[in-house]
């Protein structure tokens, strides 16, 4: 069964506290409760079900206890969920369990084996073994190490960088099409990026704006016109070049300058940068420092 609404007499609950006990939360159990407002999961808890919270748009933030194993598909699709914090000895993470969360923040914190990992504050959740990053949050970093992207970018992305170490697309791309206004290839070479390793990306660029660029290594334009699916991205970019520079201010790389980007300067001098910075845009003064002045110039 699932529940929409759970009362204590006449008292709607909204601080939904599984009892201690509990090791299974089954699919759709708690499925559409709109109105809850905080989880709280018990260290006994192992499995969580199919879409046992999905439509639980009242839910901003999860704690994932170390007990828990499984976490199964669209287990956690709330619309309002931006901040998740999971333990690394979780055996298996569906790469959909978040579904159509706009997740802005992930941890994989140490809690004994180390089975998924979030390495070099990426913000993300790795595979450890395959190297396959499965989920991704609006400001991810994709680490050279990955070999393999399953994560389905959430909507609202608007920069993805892909380091030379990717050599599998099995994501879709489908949430963040419209948001995106750059991509970075980094490879020199496509021979080994085959029809069946980027099947995923297939479908991306007939999906992104005109707005959006593929930034690409020096001299090697014209072999990313040439070969598909990157020849139907309709600018592709030289790195370095006048077309693939940011606007002075733009740290976000989304060709505006704003709030978004005082808020991207702000977290890169605390030591905390998103996978959207951009340096380059940051140094919105030209003296080759990204700091407070740089704010000061944005907020101009």
């Amino acid at each position: 069964y699932y529940s929409h609404h759970l009362y204590v007499g006449d008292s709607e609950i909204t601080d939904l506290v599984i009892p201690d006990g509990v090791t299974t939360i089954s699919p759709i159990a708690f499925c559409g409760g709109s109105n809850f407002t905080s989880l709280t999961i018990p260290e006994t808890v192992n499995t969580i079900g199919y879409g046992a919270f999905e439509g639980c748009s009242g839910l901003t933030s999860v704690s994932i206890p170390k007990s828990v194993s499984v976490i199964e598909s669209a287990a956690f699709s709330c619309s309002n969920l931006t901040t998740v914090s999971l333990p690394s000895s979780i055996e298996s993470i569906d790469n959909h369990a978040f579904g159509e969360a706009p997740l802005e923040s992930i941890t994989v914190y140490n809690s004994g084996d180390k089975n998924y990992d979030s390495r070099n504050n990426c913000n993300a959740v790795i595979k450890t073994e395959t190297n396959d990053m499965v989920i991704a949050c609006k400001n991810t970093t994709i680490p050279e190490g990955v070999e393999i992207l399953s994560a389905e970018f959430p909507e609202g992305t608007s920069s993805i960088s892909f380091p030379k170490s990717l050599k599998r697309f099995n994501a879709s791309f489908r949430r963040c099409s419209s948001s995106l206004h750059r991509l970075k290839a980094n490879w020199e070479n496509l021979s080994e990026l085959t029809y069946y390793t980027l099947y995923g990306f297939w479908g991306l660029p007939r999906r992104i704006t005109n707005e959006c660029k593929l930034i690409v290594p020096k001299g090697t334009v014209e072999l990313y016109q040439q070969t598909e699916p990157w020849k139907y991205i309709p600018n592709i970019v030289e790195k370095g070049s006048e077309e693939a520079k940011l606007s002075p201010g733009d740290a976000n790389g989304d060709d505006k300058v704003n709030e978004a980007d005082i808020v991207e300067v702000v977290n890169y001098i605390i030591g905390n940068p998103s996978g959207n910075f951009e340096q380059e845009g940051a140094d919105a003064n030209f003296d080759h420092k990204v700091n407070a002045a740089d704010i000061v110039e944005i907020v101009k």
